[in-house]
């Protein structure tokens, strides 16, 4: 269970669907993510990303494709390209968050995005809708939390379990 505070109302009460990964390095929020969906260790994704090609040493920025190919690697989820934050109404039911980018060093962060499907029969909105924060520095009330002030959100990666492929049935 975690603590959180909404930004309109007072403390709530709920459970996570996926388990906090924090960051071990300054560069690995999105491979913490990913670990996090992927019910895998940062370890084990991290060694998918190594296998292709991401730096073992020095400064790493992954593009678009290689968290694609890591994630597909990594537990078969596909994700888009970036695309522009409008609304957090507007979002994917998952998503990985490019938050607090900046202009100087030309490099954010990401965060974990998840808005639960809603029960049969309810209208989606984000009130069921919290973020997993897998930075290493981040205060344990913000760490997973349904309060989404704090966060500048730039550009968002949706993200969804790959389609199984079609067996052909034995004659």
């Amino acid at each position: 269970m975690s603590q959180t505070s909404n930004s309109s109302s007072a403390p709530v009460t709920f459970s996570a669907a996926y388990k906090r990964i924090a960051q071990s390095e300054r560069c690995d929020d999105v491979l913490a993510c990913i670990a996090m969906i992927a019910g895998k260790t940062l370890q084990e994704v991290t060694a998918v990303a190594h296998s292709l090609g991401f730096a073992k040493h020095g400064p790493a920025n992954m593009s678009e494709s290689l968290i694609a190919k890591v994630a597909m690697l990594s537990a078969q989820l596909v994700t888009s390209n970036y695309k522009d934050f409008d609304t957090f109404e507007a979002l994917p039911p998952l998503a990985l968050l490019y938050v607090d980018y900046t202009d100087e060093m030309e490099i954010g962060r990401h965060v974990l995005w998840h808005r639960p499907s809603p029960v049969k029969g309810q209208e989606s909105t984000i009130t069921g809708a919290y973020i997993i924060d897998p930075g290493n520095w981040i205060e344990p009330k913000r760490q997973i939390t349904q309060d989404f002030s704090h966060l500048r959100v730039d550009w968002f990666l949706s993200v969804h379990a790959a389609k199984p492929i079609p067996t052909k049935a034995k004659a």
